[in-house]
């Protein structure tokens, strides 16, 4: 997985760390699912792409978005709220996001159901984008 100490804001003097350029707080989500993306931007206050330089392609390719947490959940728990599914959100596993939602139960009793759902959710979508590279 990607982890923001291994990310780098380049800048026209060179490249700062994500600390300190203030953006420390922010938590990477993988692209993959285009309405959790959408939802998850329009939640949030500060967000940042993600890319990456593919040398064979010489161009940029976007990895993902570094947003706030709770705009992740919030995100999430919309996307586990809409009736109409397309097929590509269909193929979030739905036993392991059940499995994963009953482990944050039992770990932490005091989270409420819905922010465990929504939790559950990311960790099943992020898990189904790294199946699909």
């Amino acid at each position: 997985g990607r982890e923001t100490a291994d990310l780098l804001l380049e800048t026209k003097a060179g490249g700062i760390c994500l600390e300190c350029a203030a953006l420390g707080h922010l938590v990477f989500l993988p692209s993959g699912d285009a309405a959790l993306t959408r939802r998850t931007v329009k939640a949030s206050r500060t967000t940042a792409v993600v890319l990456q330089m593919n040398t064979r392609r010489m161009r940029h390719e976007r990895q993902g978005i570094l947003t706030e947490q709770r705009a992740i959940e919030s995100a999430a728990g919309q996307c586990l709220d809409d009736d109409d599914r397309t097929p590509r959100r269909a193929k979030v596993d739905e036993a392991l996001r059940s499995d994963i939602a009953d482990n944050i139960r039992t770990q932490f009793p005091g989270c409420p159901p819905t922010r465990a759902d929504a939790i559950a959710y990311l960790a099943a979508v992020r898990r189904r984008a790294r199946r699909t590279r």
